[in-house]
C-alpha cells in the first residue's frame, strides 16, 4: 500500500488522480454535510391508522430541517373583515343650500326660510290679531303649523329681519354638526360599519381635507324628531345661544322642518372602499397571521397532542422535504466548490510543491475523508438528543478540529496548513447549521493547532498542545454560554457550583482538545503509509546509525567527511533564512550515497582506493558517465530504503542540470568525435526548493574550498561569489525561489562556517626537540643553584667585616 501511494507518476497521471480525488472529496463532503436531511424519516400522514393524525399522541420528537410557514387564512380574513368594518366611512356634504338666493323657484333651505318670513310678514300686515293671526300663520307657513300659541307669540316678538339671521345661524350650526341623510342608507358598507369615526367631505370647500367626526353624528331625517339623543343635543345648542326655553322650542320645531327638507349629504361608497382596503392592508399584516416553524425548531415533542396546525406543519414539512433537501445539497455543493477553489489557489500560490506531489494530495484528501466520516458520526450522535443538544451544547466543541490540524501541521508545516485549517473550520460551521459559536470554537482551535503543531519538536509536546487546546475549549465554551445567556452556575438548591449542562459542555470541549494526543498513535501510520518527512522521521533518518549512512562511512569515509561539512554550511544558511533545517541536514546526509558504488573514482576517496582506473582522466566520457551514474545510483538506493521524496530530491537537485566543466573541457581537447554538451550535463532537475538550491551551492563551495592556497575572509568571499555567479549563469537557481537577499545571507553563513573550519592552528614541536629543551633547562637550573650558593658565602664574609662599624653605629 505504501509503495502504491508513494511511487513516482507522470504529471499527466498526477493531474488525473488529482481531479478524481478533488471530485470525490467534494461529493463525499457534500453528502456528509447534507446527511441529516438525507436520513430524515418519512412520516406516514395519510393513512387512517397513522400515529400522526389529528388528536393522536406524537410518538417521537420531530425537528424541522427547514423553515415551514403558512397563512392562517380564516383568521387572516376575519381580521381583514373586522379592520374594514372599523374603517371610517366617507360622506359628501353640500351646505351651499344655506346660501341666500333671490331666485324664488329654488328649493334650497335658504329659499324656504325667506318664503316663510315673507308669508309671516304678510300675515302681520293684514292687521289680524290673536287667533286670526295664528290661523293666518298656520295656514300660510306650513312648516310653522306645529307651533303652539305661546311658541308663536315668542316668534311674533321678533321681526322677520331679526328671525332670518337667527334661523340661518342655527341651520348652519346643525348642518355642520350632523351629517343628515335624506333616505336610510342600505349599502352593506354602511350597514356593516362598526367603527367610531367617519370622514366628511365638504363639497363647497374643494381641496380641503375631510373632517373626521364621530360616527353617531351621521343621522337620518327621522332621527331629527324621533331620536331623544339628537333632540337633547339640539336643545343644548340652542341653550348655549342664550335663548329662552319657549323660544328655543319654537325654533327647534321650525328648524327640524327645514332640515327634513335638506338633501345635501350623500354616502360615498367608492371612497369608503378605498379606505377599507387601506385599513386592511395597513392594520392586518399577513406575517401576523403566519404560523412559522424555523429550521432546528421543534415541530412536535414526543407525547404532545397533534393539533390541526401541527398536522398541517408536518404535512407541509413532508411535502417540502424533497425541494428543501435538493436546495440544501446544491447550496453545500456550491460552497464546496468555492472553498476548494480558494484552497487550490492558495496552495498553487504559496505551496506549489505540495500540490504537485501526489503523496501530499493523498494525505490531504484522505484526511478530509476521515474528517467527513467523523462529521457523519457526530451528526448522528447529535441528532439522537437533538432538542437538548441544540439548547445546551455547541456542535463545534464536539469536533476535534485541533487534532486534524496538528497532523497537517506536522506533515506540511504552517503555511500550507493554514488554508486547510480554514476549510475544516467551515465544514464544522456548515454542519452546525451555521452556528456562530461553533465557528468561533472550530476556527480558533484550527489556527491555534496550526501554530502549535508546526512547532512540535518532541513527543512530549503533544501533551502540552493537547492540554492547551483543552483549556482553550473550556474558555470558548464559557464565552459561548455567556454570549448566549445560558446559565453557568447551578441553582441554589443544587449541590454543585456549575450547572450540569455547562459542566457537560465543558467536558466535551476539553475531551475534543485532548484528542490531539491520538496523533502520537496516528502519526507513525501516516509516516509509514505515505512516507511523510515529519520532524520525527527526519530525526530518525538523520541518525548516523542509519544503515545507508553507516555503509557510506565504511566505503567512502572522505565523502562522509565532505557530507558533514556541506551539512554544516547548508544548515547554517537554512537556519538564518527560517527554512526547514532538519530536512536540509537529512537531505545532505544522503545526497552523495550514490558514490558508494564507485567510491574510489571520486577524488576525495582516491587515496583510499588507489587503483589506476580510478584516477584515469584520459577518458572523459567514461568519467562523466560514472559521475552521472552516482546520481542515478543514489536515487535507486534511496528508493530502495524508502527515503521520503523530499529527501530524495537532494540527490539529483544538488547538481541540477549543470555541466561537468572539467571533463567537458577534456573531451573538447581530444575531439576524437563530435562532443555533445548534454553528455556532460547532470540529468537534473534544477533545484525546486530553497533547501536543495542551498545544498547545490554548499556542495560546490565546499569542494572548491579545498583548492584554496590561502584561506582568509577575502579568498573565501571570492570563492563563494564565484560559485554563486556560476550557478546563476547556468540558470540553476531559477526555479528554487531564492532571492538576491537570500544569496547575501547564504554567503555570510558559508563564510562563517568555512573560516571556522579552516582556522589556523599552532605548529606542535616534536618530542626530541622538547627533550633537548628539557635537558638545557635542567643544566641552567644547576648552574643557577651554584651561583646562588657562592653569592651567599661572599655576603656572609662581608657582613663579618662590617660588624664593628655596624655596632658603633647602633651604639650611636
Amino acid at each position: 500500500i505504501s509503495v502504491f501511494f508513494t511511487r513516482a507518476r507522470t504529471p499527466e497521471a498526477v493531474r488525473r488522480i488529482q481531479w478524481f480525488l478533488l471530485g470525490f472529496t467534494i461529493v463525499l463532503v457534500t453528502f456528509a454535510l447534507s446527511y441529516p436531511n438525507l436520513v430524515q424519516p418519512k412520516l406516514n400522514l395519510d393513512t387512517a391508522d397513522s400515529p400522526w393524525q389529528v388528536g393522536s399522541i406524537a410518538p417521537e420528537n420531530i425537528i424541522a430541517l427547514s423553515d415551514v410557514e403558512f397563512l392562517r387564512e380564516e383568521q387572516f380574513q376575519q381580521a381583514r373583515k373586522q379592520a374594514m368594518q372599523r374603517a371610517p366611512l366617507h360622506f359628501n356634504r353640500d351646505i351651499s343650500t344655506l346660501s341666500r338666493s333671490e331666485d324664488p323657484e329654488e328649493s334650497t333651505i335658504s329659499r324656504m326660510v325667506l318664503n316663510d318670513l315673507e308669508n309671516y310678514q304678510k300675515c302681520i300686515q293684514t292687521g289680524a290679531l290673536g287667533a286670526q293671526l295664528y290661523a293666518c300663520i298656520r295656514n300660510n307657513i306650513r312648516r310653522w303649523s306645529g307651533l303652539s300659541n305661546n311658541e308663536l307669540n315668542t316668534i311674533l316678538a321678533k321681526r322677520p329681519r331679526e328671525l332670518e339671521p337667527i334661523l340661518r345661524e342655527l341651520l348652519t350650526s346643525f348642518l355642520q354638526t350632523y351629517v343628515i341623510l335624506k333616505d336610510r342608507e342600505t349599502n352593506p358598507l354602511y350597514t356593516e360599519f362598526e367603527g367610531s369615526d367617519v370622514y366628511v367631505h365638504d363639497l363647497n370647500r374643494p381641496g380641503s381635507a375631510p373632517t373626521r367626526i364621530e360616527a353617531d353624528r351621521v343621522i337620518n331625517r327621522e332621527d331629527l324628531y324621533r331620536s331623544y339623543r339628537v333632540s337633547t343635543e339640539m336643545k343644548n345648542i340652542l341653550a348655549e345661544k342664550g335663548y329662552g326655553p319657549v323660544f328655543s322650542n319654537a325654533l327647534l320645531k321650525a328648524i327640524v322642518q327645514y332640515l327634513i327638507q335638506f338633501d345635501g349629504a350623500r354616502f360615498d361608497p367608492e371612497a369608503t372602499v378605498k379606505e377599507r382596503e387601506a385599513a386592511a392592508a395597513n392594520n392586518v399584516k399577513p406575517g401576523d397571521f403566519t404560523f412559522k416553524i424555523r429550521r432546528k425548531d421543534v415541530i412536535v415533542k414526543k407525547g404532545d397532542v397533534i393539533t390541526d396546525e401541527i398536522y398541517r406543519v408536518l404535512k407541509l414539512h413532508q411535502e417540502n422535504r424533497f425541494w428543501e433537501t435538493f436546495s440544501r445539497v446544491v447550496s453545500i455543493f456550491v460552497q464546496q466548490i468555492i472553498l476548494t477553489a480558494l484552497i487550490l489557489y492558495f496552495a498553487m500560490r504559496f505551496a506549489p510543491r505540495q500540490i504537485q506531489n501526489i503523496t501530499s494530495n493523498l494525505i490531504v484528501f484522505i484526511t478530509i475523508w476521515l474528517f467527513a466520516l467523523l462529521l457523519i458520526l457526530m451528526e448522528t450522535t447529535w441528532a439522537g438528543n437533538l432538542i437538548e443538544n441544540e439548547q445546551w451544547q455547541f456542535f463545534g466543541s464536539w469536533i476535534p478540529v485541533g487534532a486534524f490540524v496538528v497532523l497537517f501541521a506536522l506533515i506540511f508545516g504552517e503555511v500550507f496548513t493554514m488554508p486547510l485549517a480554514f476549510y475544516l473550520s467551515f465544514l464544522v460551521f456548515i454542519s452546525s447549521k451555521y452556528d456562530g459559536v461553533s465557528l468561533l470554537i472550530s476556527i480558533t482551535w484550527a489556527f491555534t493547532g496550526t501554530i502549535l503543531g508546526a512547532r512540535i519538536k518532541k513527543r512530549v509536546h503533544f501533551i502540552t498542545v493537547g492540554i492547551f487546546l483543552a483549556l482553550l475549549g473550556f474558555a470558548l465554551v464559557t464565552a459561548g454560554y455567556l454570549y448566549s445567556n445560558r446559565p453557568i452556575l447551578s441553582d441554589i438548591s443544587s449541590d454543585t457550583i456549575f450547572s450540569p449542562h455547562y459542566s457537560e459542555a465543558v467536558r466535551i470541549a476539553m475531551l475534543s482538545g485532548l484528542a490531539t494526543l491520538t496523533i502520537i498513535v496516528i502519526l507513525p501510520a501516516y509516516e509509514t503509509l505515505f512516507n511523510s518527512p515529519t520532524r520525527f522521521k527526519l530525526t530518525e533518518l538523520a541518525d548516523p546509525s542509519h544503515p545507508l549512512l553507516q555503509e557510506m562511512f565504511q566505503k567512502a569515509p572522505s565523502t562522509w567527511t565532505h557530507t558533514l561539512m556541506v551539512a554544516a554550511m547548508t544548515e547554517k544558511a537554512c537556519e538564518r533564512l527560517g527554512l526547514n533545517t532538519l530536512l536540509a541536514r537529512t537531505g545532505i546526509y544522503f545526497h552523495d550515497i550514490g558514490k558508494m558504488k564507485n567510491a574510489g573514482f571520486f577524488i576525495e576517496n582516491q587515496h583510499l582506493v588507489p587503483r589506476p582506473e580510478n584516477i584515469d582522466r584520459d577518458n572523459p566520457a567514461r568519467a562523466a558517465k560514472v559521475i552521472i551514474d552516482h546520481v542515478l545510483d543514489g536515487i535507486r538506493l534511496a528508493e530502495h530504503y524508502r527515503l521520503p521524496p523530499e529527501v530524495i530530491a537532494f540527490i539529483p537537485e544538488h547538481h541540477g542540470t549543470s555541466t561537468m566543466a572539467f571533463f567537458y573541457h577534456k573531451a573538447l581537447e581530444k575531439m576524437k568525435r563530435k562532443v555533445k554538451r548534454e553528455d556532460f550535463r547532470y540529468p537534473g532537475p534544477k533545484p525546486q526548493s530553497k533547501e536543495t538550491a542551498i545544498a547545490m551551492i554548499a556542495d560546490s563551495v565546499e569542494a572548491a574550498s579545498r583548492s584554496l592556497d590561502e584561506v582568509n575572509e577575502d579568498t573565501v568571499n571570492g570563492l563563494i561569489n564565484r560559485i554563486m555567479h556560476l550557478k546563476q549563469q547556468e540558470n540553476q537557481l531559477d526555479e528554487s525561489g531564492l532571492t538576491i537577499g537570500d544569496l547575501s545571507v547564504i554567503r555570510d553563513a558559508f563564510r562563517e562556517v568555512l573560516l571556522s573550519s579552516f582556522h589556523s592552528r599552532p605548529k606542535y614541536p616534536n618530542q626530541s626537540d622538547t627533550q633537548k629543551l628539557e635537558q638545557r633547562n635542567a643544566g641552567s637550573s644547576a648552574s643557577a643553584k651554584g651561583s646562588r650558593k657562592k653569592g651567599a658565602v661572599t655576603k656572609k664574609s662581608q657582613n663579618k667585616k662590617s660588624s664593628p662599624s655596624a655596632a658603633r653605629a647602633k651604639k650611636r
